[in-house]
């Protein structure tokens, strides 16, 4: 008997894996051996693995130069499009699909139909590799999934007691990436930027004016929280690609603010009075919970990156 064996790479951890989980145990069930572990470790060695499914996060250059190789190794390519998952506009999604993908990947699994009408329209993909399946990380939001964080929920609660959360999203300016141009570079090589193209150059520049505003829009509402309500406490969690030195500066500065790191995301949406984000994807998956969330907008009216809408 041939063994059926799933891969399912993970690059972010507080991201990806509980609903990677939710794939695999549902995998394990109609008897598939499934293979979990860190996207670029695995990705590197493909060519030891058994032939089987991997299932990929993203469909950007960096990621193309490793799934085309995938099929002559006996694999077969599908993907989530997780950068899409809150997305607008159709052709904003594709930017993080690499143009020459197509011929590789024999599903993927679009979050609904606009996803869908944009892979076939932008990429050329078809309707049969394209079914819509939604995002396991929204289905790991809904009973009775999301019963199984309620513990941890409690004791964020009775350490914490009543707070406002708020999550950063601006790792172009702060973040691990320390100098811009090593930060322009890393979205040149993903395929997100082409140097060359002014259009692209002045989406780079909003796209740096838009991360700065928003860390001015997070450090002013902190403040002003500070002098209008100096007993409400405040807990920060920095987007993953962020560095935290720079806000836990803002929570001395601030004094009624405690930044937390390594945390997982959907816990401390739901042990929230509200959510404040800057157009973050956990803004929609707070609105799906039924937590309230406030997107803070502090940018020119003319500004042309399509928003989060329903964060928003």
């Amino acid at each position: 008997m041939v063994q059926r064996i799933a891969y399912l790479p993970i690059e972010k951890r507080a991201r990806e894996f509980t609903s990677k989980c939710l794939i695999a145990s549902e995998l394990v069930r109609a008897g598939v051996t499934v293979v979990i572990g860190y996207s670029a470790a695995m990705l590197a060695n493909f060519n030891q693995f058994p032939p089987g499914v991997v299932c990929v996060k993203g469909l950007n250059r960096v990621q193309y130069n490793i799934i085309n190789q995938l099929p002559s190794l006996g694999h077969k390519v599908v993907a989530i499009d997780e950068e899409a998952l809150g997305a607008l506009d159709p052709a904003f999604m594709m930017r993080d699909c690499w143009p020459e993908t197509q011929p590789y990947i024999d599903k993927v699994f679009c979050q609904g139909p606009v996803h869908k009408s944009a892979f076939i329209e932008f990429r050329k993909f078809t309707s049969a590799q394209t079914p819509i399946t939604g995002n396991p990380r929204i289905d790991m939001l809904r009973p009775p999934f999301i019963d199984a964080i309620r513990e941890n929920v409690a004791w964020i609660r009775q350490e914490h007691g009543e707070f406002i959360l708020i999550n950063t999203d601006s790792g172009s300016v702060n973040g691990t990436i320390p100098q811009l141009d090593k930060y322009l570079k890393v979205l040149v090589q993903i395929g997100w930027i082409d140097p060359n193209s002014p259009k692209d150059v002045a989406l780079f520049e909003e796209h740096i004016e838009h991360d700065r505003n928003n860390i001015a829009a997070i450090e002013d509402f902190a403040r002003a929280m500070k002098a209008e309500l100096p007993d409400r406490r405040l807990i920060l969690r920095p987007h993953p690609a962020e560095d935290p030195a720079h806000w836990e500066r803002v929570a001395r500065e601030v004094g009624n603010l405690t930044v937390v790191t390594n945390t997982n995301a959907t816990e401390w949406i739901l042990a929230a009075d509200c959510l404040i984000q800057t157009g973050c994807t956990t803004g929609v998956e707070a609105a799906v919970m039924g937590v309230p969330t406030i997107g803070l907008v502090r940018q020119p009216q003319d500004f042309s990156i399509p928003k989060v809408r329903l964060s928003n």
